[in-house]
């Protein structure tokens, strides 16, 4: 067949750049076979010139090979078609050396270009790339789909892990997480006992390279957005709700850090009084009204809770319950009708703790209690001691709660004796107790006056003992009924 510049189009317009009907239309004319009779190519030996002619019998020889007359040189139809630009060379370009051309040809055809192309010359229009790009497309979105079911699965228990060590309190991370350490953090223990029972969560933290959820930024980001969760359901019940009081108040964290934390109380959609934990703030830099006042007001304004907020309660520190520059008074002036309310479980201690102060007996009391507790609290061999007689703690007294208080004095009216035998086995063995001694002496010396005011103080027709254990109670009494009274 004529050529029709089918090659000369090609060598202007690469065959990648046609349209798939256009490749289609050149594959199924076929490559073009002219006879090239201008085709000639002269050599000499031995003095006398030979004159050498294409023979059309080359295209039956080679089914790769075709010609264009208007070029007047030879190509390979399927390099033409299918080689890369890397790949190109004499064959894609035009052959016209006849001296050399069977030798040229056996060279070509066994050449790895040229036989990828055949292939993908033999295979063209089979199969079109677009259908195999969007079979292949199906494949992977499934395996993709599949993949994310099964991180969701895995993120579910990563996140239930998150929420019952939030739930109990527990710390996550322990101070040696490597792998060779028998202790990693209630974290990844909890997640290495749940893999036990647990096959794809097993094969999830032994496979995985780029997601295995245990480290320590993993785990604050499943903090923060649990938190986000909980934060979002109480400003969704808030929002429901018709009045909003908040709660602050400051305490110092083991790290020494002051912490302001925020609570808020409303009425939810059932008529239930509702106290909701909203979150931290860290005031260590500035520990003043404005700040914290300024804390309060950005909230309650961001969320639009204005109109809501018909009550605000802290302690009675100047800067929080003060009427001039207090926190409460700053929150008023943007929120006239947030009235502030005195905390109860302040007012209660305050009460209780003016009055017993007036009393130089009651007093030293109380303080000889706290340091009995601290007495034991501040060292494990004394603790070990105490769990070994009395199989009992002493509570510490709390500041801000007299309940506490009340607590402690119970607990020491009630293991008395136990109290008393414990501090004559540390007198008694100074070998052991040497630098505890002194301080058991002056505890059993306290714990004694009973018996001494017992004797002193008999009223006519009371015995010794029941003087006794009416003096033991007596502090114990009148602060139950105070406390009682109160709540």
């Amino acid at each position: 067949m004529e050529c029709g510049c089918a090659i000369e189009n090609l060598l202007k317009k690469n065959f990648s750049l046609l349209s798939f009907q256009e490749k289609l239309e050149l594959v199924q004319v076929g490559r073009p076979t002219p006879k090239l009779p201008n085709m000639t190519c002269v050599s000499k030996c031995r003095g006398r010139s030979f004159s050498r002619h294409f023979q059309s019998s080359n295209y039956d020889e080679k089914s790769w090979l075709c010609g264009c007359s208007l070029i007047n040189k030879l190509f390979c139809w399927p390099c033409l078609l299918f080689t890369t630009s890397k790949e190109r060379g004499v064959w894609t370009s035009g052959y016209s050396d006849l001296n050399h051309l069977a030798t040229a040809m056996n060279k070509h055809q066994l050449t790895q270009a040229h036989i990828n192309s055949v292939v993908s010359l033999k295979t063209f229009g089979n199969t079109r790339i677009e259908f195999s790009l969007d079979e292949q497309q199906k494949i992977a979105t499934t395996r993709h789909n599949q993949q994310v079911s099964e991180n969701r699965k895995i993120l579910e228990r990563l996140i239930d892990c998150v929420c019952f060590l939030g739930t109990q309190e527990l710390a996550f991370r322990g101070n040696d997480e490597s792998q060779s350490s028998n202790n990693k953090g209630n974290y990844k223990e909890l997640l290495n006992l749940l893999a036990k029972y647990d096959n794809k969560l097993e094969r999830h933290l032994t496979t995985a390279t780029t997601f295995t959820g245990t480290s320590s930024s993993i785990q604050n980001e499943l903090i923060n957005a649990v938190a986000s969760v909980i934060s979002d359901c109480i400003e969704e019940e808030i929002n429901k709700s018709s009045f909003i009081s908040v709660m602050l108040d400051e305490t110092t964290d083991i790290g020494k850090k002051s912490q302001l934390s925020l609570v808020f109380r409303y009425v939810d959609g059932n008529g239930l009084p509702r106290e909701r934990f909203y979150k931290f703030w860290d005031l260590s830099a500035d520990r003043s009204a404005a700040a914290i006042s300024n804390k309060i007001i950005n909230i309650i304004k961001m969320k639009n809770w204005g109109d809501k907020l018909v009550a605000q309660t802290y302690d009675g520190a100047a800067v929080m319950a003060s009427d001039l520059n207090g926190t409460q008074a700053k929150v008023r002036e943007n929120f006239p009708q947030a009235a502030f309310i005195h905390c109860n479980a302040h007012v209660l201690n305050l009460v209780l703790s003016q009055s017993v102060n007036f009393i130089s007996e009651v007093k030293i009391f109380f303080t000889t209690l706290s340091g009995m507790s601290s007495f034991f609290s501040h060292s494990s061999k004394r603790t070990h001691l105490l769990d070994d007689i009395v199989r009992r703690r002493l509570p510490t007294a709390a500041p801000t709660r007299w309940n506490y208080t009340s607590r402690m004095v119970n607990t020491v009216w009630a293991h008395y004796n136990d109290l008393i035998n414990l501090f004559e086995e540390m007198i008694e063995d100074p070998d052991n107790w040497a630098s505890d001694a002194v301080e058991a002496r002056g505890f059993r010396h306290f714990l004694g006056e009973f018996n001494t005011k017992a004797e002193i103080r008999l009223k006519r027709g009371e015995t010794a003992e029941e003087h006794k254990i009416r003096y033991r109670g007596i502090y114990c009494k009148v602060i139950d009924t105070i406390y009682n009274q109160m709540k």
